[in-house]
């Protein structure tokens, strides 16, 4: 009844802050994938072509 739901909704809460958690981590990850990327595109130590595929493969992501 009301106590197995009460339970299951805290249980629901923990997923999702381990969820958000993890999701900032990956986020703050990807952020320094950027970063990288950047510094060897303005070192001129990345191809465009290794370039692009990185950045297509990033993009991927998103879907």
């Amino acid at each position: 009844g009301q106590a197995h739901a009460a339970q299951q909704i805290r249980e629901l809460k923990r997923h999702v802050d381990k969820i958000k958690h993890q999701l900032r981590e990956t986020l703050l990850e990807l952020e320094k994938v950027q970063r990288l990327l950047s510094d060897l595109e303005r070192q001129e130590l990345i191809t465009d072509e290794e370039l692009e595929r990185l950045r297509t493969s990033l993009r991927e992501l998103h879907r």
